[in-house]
């Protein structure tokens, strides 16, 4: 693997060197021995040319919080505003180990925090809590997720620190690592699986061959799925899909074995899905990722719900008994629960099922595409109001609905669980309605179906916001202007229709 260049020493913006004067003003006027020193995120980006006021403030012999009311004591001498903390108190049954104090420095939002070490009681297993004490720079950066991540700069100084001796060599190498061995960086926080996915994709690195044994044995994934929240779960794969490569990511996913458990299907599913069905999940999202990038002017909403739906297509179908006997869709169902997403991305994507169906079951007749000799005149104005129909509830997901659409007829799409008749025919006509202009080509492949985007792109195009457009001419406006009034009608007035053949010339 080519080395990649890294920045060093750090160049500070003057932003930055403004928030790093008033901690070490701090420090001065208060006459506090602590040591100041960046960790985490920040460095890392930082060494890698990139901007970043992710800043995480680490403290060798203070609390966070101790820290914070010397900062506003500090700015109320000054006759500065000052920022009230917020504590975010530890949790150890969600892999919340310590204390973080929040607060805003010169506009900017910075986590003030402890160095820690972390001991275990003799006999304990790493699944136990562990005793969390004030630790030094080399205990604190042995105990964080990667080594990319343990990297400290010294705010005093002015230097970058590499305590695990391998967070600059692996930037440079493009490599996930964990400082300590894999199976115990996990058991602290199972998170960190998903987390270290995240940076592969976010920054095309790899993953260390060890992190990968770990991340698939039993042990990890039982912790990985039952201590960590599916709030927390949420917050990490929502970073995924607005980084570079979400669709990467779940394929990195489904490659160790973790879709199950991020999307944990509950027993009562109708009807029964297969145990695993990350492979067709993670192919149909990497089918719509290529969509995305063939195709200009995504903004970040339709990307998302594009690629979301996507993911989920094969359990369109598949319903989940809610309360007083109601059934809900299984995707939107995953989205709540398994995620704690909004209701504005469930019902996104259940929308973008229903409408790129709809769409679907429209297309051959709107194109003219039937198989009679003569168009049928009908047949394409009830499948042009379908389509109308379908538009009108996409909204501003209309070009995501019709780009999803060539995708239901991939083989990966086919409904989980019980045969569907009416998924087989619609798949059936999609491939019917779809052929390819290159007939060696294999009918379900994703190549194939993304040829037809390019069908697609000209309808993208042209119905940019069709949802908002209006009727060329409005009744009562046009009544208005010609001064003409209704009617009066009698309720008991029998008015006999007109015949076709008395209808005025």
């Amino acid at each position: 693997m080519a080395k990649r260049e890294i920045q060093e020493p750090i160049q500070l913006t003057d932003l930055e060197r403004d928030i790093f004067d008033v901690l070490l003003s701090t420090k001065r006027s208060r006459n506090l021995s602590v040591v100041l020193r960046c960790a985490g995120g920040w460095v890392r980006d930082k060494m890698l040319g990139l901007d970043s006021l992710d800043i995480d403030i680490a403290l060798d012999n203070l609390m966070g919080r101790d820290f914070a009311d010397e900062i506003n004591a500090y700015l109320g001498s000054q006759n500065k505003p000052q920022s009230r903390p917020h504590v975010i108190q530890q949790n150890p049954d969600q892999s919340k180990h310590l204390e973080t104090a929040r607060m805003r420095v010169q506009g900017v939002e910075l986590d003030l925090v402890n160095l820690r070490s972390e001991t275990y009681a003799a006999g304990a297993c790493r699944q136990s809590h562990p005793q969390v004490d004030f630790g030094t720079p080399e205990q604190d950066a042995l105990r964080r997720d990667f080594t990319i991540n343990s990297l400290f700069y010294n705010i005093d100084t002015e230097v970058v620190e590499d305590l695990t001796g391998r967070g600059k060599e692996d930037l440079k190498a493009g490599l996930i690592r964990t400082p300590l061995p894999a199976s115990e960086t996990f058991q602290d926080d199972p998170l960190r699986v998903l987390r270290a996915v995240r940076f592969a994709s976010r920054f095309n690195f790899e993953l260390d061959s060890s992190l990968v044994a770990a991340a698939r044995s039993s042990e990890v994934q039982a912790a990985l799925g039952s201590k960590v929240s599916r709030e927390r779960f949420g917050e990490e794969l929502g970073k995924v899909m607005t980084g570079q490569n979400p669709a990467g990511a779940f394929a990195t996913i489904t490659d160790l074995g973790m879709f199950p458990i991020v999307f944990q299907i509950p027993s009562t599913v109708e009807p029964a899905l297969r145990s695993d069905p990350g492979r067709a999940c993670s192919t149909l999202m990497g089918a719509a990722a290529q969509v995305v990038s063939s195709q200009p002017g995504w903004d970040a909403g339709e990307k998302k719900a594009l690629l979301i739906a996507a993911l989920l297509l094969p359990f369109r179908l598949a319903r989940v008994p809610v309360k007083k006997g109601k059934t809900q869709p299984l995707a939107s169902w995953l989205i709540l629960n398994a995620l704690k997403w909004g209701t504005q991305d469930a019902k996104a994507v259940d929308t973008l099922h229903e409408q790129s169906q709809a769409i679907l079951e429209a297309f051959p007749a709107v194109k003219g595409l039937t198989s009679s000799t003569q168009p049928d005149q009908e047949a394409h104005q009830q499948a042009a109001a379908q389509v109308g129909k379908a538009f009108s509830s996409l909204k501003s997901l209309c070009k995501a609905g019709l780009h999803l659409m060539p995708l239901l007829a991939l083989d990966e799409a086919r409904p989980l669980g019980v045969a569907d008749d009416a998924a087989e025919l619609a798949l059936a006509a999609c491939q019917d309605s779809l052929q390819s202009s290159q007939p060696d080509q294999h009918p379900d492949s994703v190549h194939h179906r993304l040829e037809q985007t390019k069908l697609l792109a000209d309808w993208a195009a042209f119905l940019d916001e069709c949802w908002t457009w209006k009727e060329l001419f409005d009744g009562r406006e046009v009544q208005d202007m010609l001064n003409l009034q209704k009617p009066e009608r009698s309720r008991d007035a029998q008015v006999d229709p007109i015949q076709p053949d008395q209808r005025p010339a």
